[in-house]
């Protein structure tokens, strides 16, 4: 990380009637990192992505096997310069 640039996932899974029953915010040190994030989604069988690059958001919709509608994820991902990792007031160990 020596840029200090960090990669966040900001996600959410949805049930049937749209409820998040599910979010999580993951902070990755490199994008090789963030995209293996991803890998378990895209190898899914029955699924549906879509991806808007304009707001770096990437949604997956996952099926069943008779392609009935399980869940659905939602993906902010957004790339953060950390100015100053470790503040003067902090003690490192």
């Amino acid at each position: 990380m020596s840029d200090n640039t960090v990669y966040v996932i900001d996600g959410r899974r949805y049930a049937r009637n749209g409820e998040i029953v599910e979010h999580n915010v993951h902070v990755y040190s490199s994008y090789q990192n963030l995209i293996a994030a991803f890998k378990p989604f895209l190898e899914v069988s029955n699924k549906e992505v879509h991806m808007n690059g304009k707001n770096e958001m990437l949604q997956v919709r996952i099926y069943d096997p008779s392609n009935q509608f399980l869940t659905k994820y939602k993906f902010d991902i957004y790339e953060k310069k950390i100015d100053n990792f470790f503040p003067s007031t902090t003690e490192h160990i």
